[in-house]
């Protein structure tokens, strides 16, 4: 269950960093061709990031108690 939890908090991470790097381009690019000015400041990253890492756990924690369950061999013939 443990490793569940881990892999989907790490790609929820991953996901929240490129996230962040996407936002970053595009306030880059508002900055530029418009007159509006928008901020990125350091509490909305954290707020992202901890987002992200609360659905990573959420959604990752249902399949890791179905996979906890199971029998490994038994897992393995079924899929």
């Amino acid at each position: 269950m443990t490793q569940f939890l881990i892999e989907s908090v790490v790609l929820s991470i991953v996901g929240g960093a490129i996230g962040l790097l996407v936002a970053l381009f595009v306030n880059k690019i508002v900055s530029e061709r418009s007159v509006i000015n928008p901020e990125l400041t350091s509490s909305v990253i954290v707020l992202a990031l901890g987002f992200c890492i609360g659905v990573g756990i959420v959604f990752g924690l249902i399949p890791a108690i179905r996979a906890s369950t199971k029998d490994p061999v038994e897992a393995l013939r079924a899929e």
